[in-house]
């Protein structure tokens, strides 16, 4: 038999969340959905199935042998280990979601005049993500000394040596701009981390989760998340959801 996760809903709470699976048994494909825990591991099992069969109709739990929901929360088991293990590895600390305030997104849209992508939000309007595109540039060095011309100005990398170095050739800060041209969003490197903001009219759209895909885009999986709030944390698991399911 065979049987994978292939959705999971954005979490109802901080803990739970509802997994979507498929399974083949007797030669049957069966749809799965149920409520699970991604806390303590002791806590983290499948519960209030509902299983339907290829042709939609509901199949009683009772109907499906102990081994085989074993097997379904083994996998669930699984997944959430896999998934704790992200976010234990990606956050390096807590924020109090009230650190913030009312920070709002307020930034013109002449500044941003790279587009990287567009994005249709879960309400239907057409989001762009910008960058200034502005070239960064970096000292060069010898024996952690800044190297200078004749004229003691200092002498900057070249775009083959930043290449060569692993640094960005531009400003990686994304924000994102509505329809009216307003920004609603920003992802910026923070002192090394992960800063996501969504301003408070259009949260639970989706944006969040895409600019924070596009910004980490650009750098390497390695790269920690950094502190975050609880709204971060339920992101991150978004972000691994995406890139695993």
């Amino acid at each position: 038999m065979s049987m994978k996760i292939v959705k999971i809903d954005q979490p109802q709470t901080q803990y739970y969340s509802k997994m979507y699976y498929e399974f083949i048994y007797n030669e049957q494909k069966h749809n799965g959905v149920a409520d699970f825990s991604f806390t303590a591991p002791q806590d983290s099992f499948l519960k209030n199935h509902q299983i339907v069969n290829a042709n939609q109709e509901e199949i009683s739990i009772s109907s499906f042998p102990a081994w085989l929901m074993d097997k379904l929360n083994d996998l669930a088991f699984d997944y959430i280990q896999k998934e704790n293990e992200f976010i234990n590895y990606h956050r390096t600390g807590d924020i109090p979601s009230s650190s913030y305030g009312d920070f709002a997104i307020n930034y013109e849209i002449s500044n941003y005049p790279k587009i990287m992508s567009t994005f249709e939000d879960k309400a239907g309007e057409i989001i762009e993500f910008r960058k200034t595109g502005e070239k960064l540039k970096y000292v060069k060095k010898e024996n952690n000394e800044i190297s200078r011309d004749k004229d003691g100005n200092a002498i900057y990398l070249s775009d083959k040596e930043m290449i060569e170095k692993k640094l960005h050739l531009e400003d990686t800060c994304i924000v994102a701009f509505n329809s009216k041209g307003e920004s609603v969003a920003l992802a910026s490197d923070e002192f090394g981390a992960d800063g996501v903001w969504v301003n408070e009219n259009y949260k639970s759209r989706g944006i969040g989760l895409q600019i924070l895909s596009l910004f980490r885009s650009q750098f390497a999986d390695s790269r920690k998340m950094g502190q975050m709030t609880d709204a971060g944390r339920q992101l991150a698991r978004a972000y691994f959801r995406r890139k695993n399911l």
